[in-house]
């Protein structure tokens, strides 16, 4: 993310709500560069009566645990899909391209 898309985020009035007086509120992130406070991000935060708190390095995973089963089955599926890809385009290969050849080949995804 972008310090660009950060700031986006922060002026967002349907991701961010409403406090009352004298709340601050505090965002936890990781280390992700576009999360750095630059003087713009800094700005909007000071507007939202926001501070920004950063998370000790490596430990997204662990506080993020949902997210790490959603993007491991993403990945996973990613990988198969690729995988097959590759095995029907080596068959394209070596097969040759004739018609009695490519009828033998599995289309992708079955």
């Amino acid at each position: 993310m972008s310090d660009s898309v950060f700031l986006d985020y922060l002026n967002e009035p349907r991701a961010i709500s409403s406090t009352p007086v004298g709340v601050t509120r505090i965002i936890f992130c990781d280390n992700a560069l576009g999360h750095n406070q630059t003087p713009l991000v800094t700005n909007a935060l000071t507007e939202l009566n926001t501070s920004l708190r950063k998370l000790p390095a490596n430990v997204t995973k662990h506080v993020q645990a949902l997210d790490s089963f959603m993007i491991k089955d993403f990945k996973d599926l990613w990988k198969k899909q690729w995988d097959h890809q590759k095995r029907y385009l080596l068959k394209m290969v070596c097969l040759g391209r004739n018609q009695e050849n490519f009828n033998t080949l599995l289309p992708i995804g079955t």
